[in-house]
């Protein structure tokens, strides 16, 4: 059995653990297994109420969109056609499902495309507009990080690490804004005009809402909900991934050490104080840093 350890995803206030094999969308919880269905990139809300995962379909460069219950049951289409690239994601009050499609009435122009954000409410159905920006799509070489606009084969694109995708309640969105991973379109819900972070990638929200940690182009990169202002740290090496503590005071960074390829990944955590200053210190295992 052949496990897509990428896509597994916790459940924070239930035991549950969600992962795909073999093309299936699958829940362990108490010992017990439910598969949810025929997809990939599981993601669980932040209540723990419910799961969504996606079923893209190569062939028209789109994906349709299936929420489930707690225990990864009674699984239903919650969006018949998304943009396959952009994964859909939770608002942080497990409301809505965010996701993107194609702008209605645009043409591509080259590699790029206008999307646009959208988030469905899970309870009603009723659809809200949170804003549009340009997407750069295209090839790239490497296999693993691909997309189309429309494919006519059968192969689908696939990525080796979570687009970015986030509202930041109530009033920031930001979406990735290219196929190569790189770069961030920051925008106020129902804009059209984003400020583009274009290496920037890999945003994570912090649990209280007010900070969003990025990778910002080889360093670790804060973005201020409130005011949308942006910090990048003076650290060395290159986040991998970034992901937040519970309590919004630390960013743990996952990262290859750039003197050998064939290192074991290091963790380093960096913690946020009240202080307004920006600093770092330095030990052999940890960087503690403070900033805004």
């Amino acid at each position: 059995m052949q496990t897509s350890q990428a896509w597994a995803a916790t459940a924070m206030n239930t035991a549950a653990l969600a992962y795909v094999t073999n093309g299936q969308v699958v829940v362990i919880e108490a010992g017990s297994l439910t598969v949810a269905g025929t997809g990939q990139n599981p993601v669980w809300a932040p209540n723990g109420s419910a799961l969504i995962f996606n079923t893209p379909d190569p062939r028209s460069g789109t994906a349709a969109v299936y929420i489930a219950d707690q225990h990864g049951a009674n699984s239903k289409v919650l969006v018949k056609s998304s943009y396959s690239y952009i994964n859909p994601s939770w608002s942080p009050d497990s409301a809505y499902v965010l996701y993107t499609i194609i702008a209605p009435n645009t043409k591509p122009k080259g590699q790029t495309i206008q999307l646009q954000v959208e988030a469905v409410k899970v309870s009603t159905g009723a659809v809200k507009f949170l804003g549009a920006y340009t997407f750069t799509t295209g090839w790239r070489g490497d296999g693993n990080r691909a997309c189309w606009i429309r494919s006519r084969t059968p192969r689908e694109a696939t990525t080796a690490y979570r687009a970015t995708l986030i509202w930041a309640q109530p009033n920031v969105v930001v979406a990735q804004s290219s196929c190569s991973g790189l770069g961030l379109a920051l925008f106020n819900v129902g804009g059209t005009s984003p400020k583009v972070l274009s290496n920037w990638s890999a945003a994570a929200l912090s649990p209280n809402g007010k900070l969003i940690a990025a990778n910002a182009n080889g360093k670790p990169g804060i973005i201020t909900v409130a005011t949308g202002a942006t910090t990048t740290l003076q650290y060395k090496f290159a986040p991998a991934s970034l992901t937040w503590a519970i309590t919004s005071g630390l960013v743990y960074a996952v990262s290859q050490p750039a003197n050998s390829a064939s290192a074991a990944p290091r963790s380093t955590a960096l913690r946020r104080t009240e202080s307004q200053a920006c600093s770092l210190a330095r030990s052999p295992r940890r960087v503690r840093s403070t900033f805004q």
